[in-house]
């Protein structure tokens, strides 16, 4: 009977100073994939852990985008390449596998970020109602034509009121083309 040679094992890594390295595999950031998981009703969530999950946490609880990246251990860039991705898809596809996780990732990011908002204004509509300070400011923000700081706005005007002569290099092409048109159809 031949004995089997048993499999050699894979080496652990380890450090420049020969110590077991305790790093995890690089995550691959570009994917979305990470922590996705569908549920029998063919809806899906991020765990909480995963990458895209702190993410969607983060930026409900008003983190600006940098920092929830931070949070989610994620580079800033790579938000901007899915959110590049998300728009360059169809709109009027059906969108299935990657293409999907990324319209509800983005559905769920851009909702974490409302609710924040929108939780956040009705403290402060709250708060007017019994601290005037906080009533001025919220109409304010709300119409600041009609209730802002009048020593804040700004008019430009030409010389004695008249309008200010706004030029811009497009401006001129198109006049120069229309002036164009208008003479080869005479």
């Amino acid at each position: 009977m031949v004995a089997k040679k048993k499999p050699a094992a894979t080496p652990k890594k380890t450090t420049a100073k020969g110590r077991p390295s305790s790093r995890r595999p690089p995550v691959r950031p570009h994917t979305l994939s990470i922590g996705y998981k569908a549920t029998a009703k063919a809806d899906a969530y991020w765990s909480p852990d995963s990458p895209a999950g702190r993410l969607i946490e983060a930026v409900g609880k008003g983190a600006p985008q940098s920092s929830a990246c931070a949070y989610a251990g994620i580079v800033p860039r790579t938000l901007q390449h899915w959110r590049t991705a998300l728009n360059a898809l169809d709109a009027d596809d059906e969108h299935q596998g990657d293409d999907l996780r990324l319209v509800r990732f983005f559905r769920l990011f851009d909702e974490a970020a409302a609710a924040l908002t929108v939780e956040l204004v009705g403290s402060w509509a709250d708060a007017a109602k019994s601290d005037w300070r906080a009533a001025q400011a919220f109409l304010a923000r709300r119409d600041p034509t009609e209730w802002g700081d009048p020593a804040k706005r700004v008019e430009l005007s030409g010389p004695d009121g008249a309008p200010v002569a706004v030029t811009s290099p497009v401006a001129a092409i198109v006049a120069a083309a229309s002036a164009r048109a208008i003479a080869e159809a005479e």
